[in-house]
């Protein structure tokens, strides 16, 4: 698998996903270990993470929260192998189920579902 086909925020594209202008946001503070967000979720949703080790491609973690409308503030604990890494993270609209999947996606297929309406986004390097 590659790190483009495994990325949590770009792997369902055909969807034509479109960012309205909102008031959601999210500020990740990454530490070796951790990913810390908050934010402002302006309805309830879905707060993605993906994780890439930079020893291998094939080292990656996703993850996938519901969140209620408001502040947020959530931490995800990472491995060792993820230090000095890349992030992902995301605040999504909408989670699908595999059986509601309308182009049976590939994530869908390895994962049981995918993410549509992206509200925020934000990367970056993960501390040493």
């Amino acid at each position: 698998m590659s790190k483009q086909w495994t990325s949590l925020f770009m792997g369902c594209l055909t969807f034509g996903l479109a960012v309205a202008a909102s008031r959601d946001s999210l500020v990740v503070q990454p530490q070796s270990r951790q990913l810390r967000v908050a934010g402002l979720a302006e309805s309830s949703g879905w707060l993605g993470m993906s994780a890439y080790s930079k020893k291998s491609q094939k080292i990656y973690v996703h993850q996938v929260r519901y969140v209620h409308r408001g502040n947020l503030s959530e931490t995800f604990s990472l491995g060792p192998d993820y230090s000095q890494g890349t992030y992902e993270m995301a605040l999504w609209q909408t989670r699908v189920p595999e059986r509601d999947c309308k182009t049976k996606c590939s994530w869908c297929k390895a994962n049981g579902y995918h993410m549509e309406g992206l509200r925020a986004y934000t990367s970056g390097d993960l501390a040493p």
